[in-house]
């Protein structure tokens, strides 16, 4: 069988002309993103229109197109993959604590629990099906509290800002445990009784409000700034350097390879008995069964 070489050679033409467009494009949606990236620091375009723009759109749907692709024939791809979209989770989980998005909670909490239960955190999985169960139903146990709930008012804010909501445990921890195991505080050696216990947390309340009355009085009120630390200039030339020197390790130990193997990329060891790119899947295996006991991923 003869081949045509001029037939073989347009063709060959025809792909490379192709990939440079593909690239052009790529490059000039890239500009297009930084310039976007910049004007929301600068303050003139917000975050919503950014995020709604159409760059942004196409460069989310080649991304998609590709992890779709690449996790179908390389295992260690898929773990790589795999291991983002838990971050990202947890990214949503705290942008909904932090918002007070108590919707917006709810849905990472379920996209979570196949995690819990193939990691073998069965003491979460088994809080957290219960709880979203009982949050479906309050709208007609607790029409109030679904209401306040709505509004944001299942986190706390200790001070007015958009990103300054706090779970209740966490404000527990760093407001009413700091000041009892503080100097004067319940915890330091001294033997009280219950009541004198009850006596002083009870008190917070009104005791916060001479603290802060004294503190208008001297003049020596405690504010923060209206900046949030994260956008800071020392904070992003931090995470800019650390963000270089990720890329820098990516760079030369590729995890998105074609390679079938599930391998490591620190030291090139091939894993044939794990199936930890598999978590997700086997998670929501279990969370079907409603079985939080026996089942975890292998190491």
């Amino acid at each position: 069988m003869e081949i045509d070489k001029d037939h073989v050679s347009e063709t060959v033409e025809m792909c490379v002309a192709e990939t440079r467009n593909i690239e052009q494009k790529i490059d000039s949606d890239l500009e297009c993103a930084l310039k976007l990236f910049d004007g929301v620091l600068a303050g003139e375009i917000s975050v919503v229109k950014a995020c709604k723009a159409e760059v942004v759109l196409r460069m989310q749907e080649r991304l998609n197109a590709y992890t779709d692709k690449v996790r179908q024939y390389s295992r260690t791809a898929q773990l790589w993959i795999q291991y983002m979209e838990m971050v990202e989770l947890l990214r949503t989980f705290v942008k909904a604590e932090r918002t007070g998005n108590w919707q917006l909670q709810l849905s990472t909490l379920k996209q979570m629990l196949p995690y819990f239960t193939a990691a073998g955190d069965n003491l979460y999985a088994k809080s957290v099906y219960p709880y979203l169960a009982n949050m479906q139903k309050l709208p007609t146990t607790n029409p109030e509290l679904y209401e306040n709930f709505m509004k944001g008012y299942h986190v706390i804010r200790r001070i007015d800002r958009y990103l300054a909501g706090l779970s209740t445990n966490l404000v527990i921890k760093q407001v009413l445990m700091r000041s009892l195991k503080s100097v004067g505080g319940l915890i330091g050696g001294r033997v009280l009784t219950d009541a004198q216990k009850a006596l002083c947390i009870f008190s917070r309340p009104a005791t916060s409000e001479v603290n802060e009355a004294t503190q208008a009085f001297c003049g020596t009120q405690y504010t923060t700034s209206e900046q949030h630390s994260d956008t800071h200039m020392a904070a992003r030339n931090r995470d800019r350097k650390e963000t270089e020197v990720i890329t820098e390790y990516l760079y030369v130990r590729n995890p998105f390879k074609c390679e079938a193997d599930l391998k490591s990329t620190s030291s090139g060891v091939v894993s044939t008995a794990s199936d930890a790119d598999q978590t997700k899947q086997i998670g929501e295996k279990v969370v079907n069964k409603k079985s939080f006991n026996d089942q975890k991923v292998s190491q």
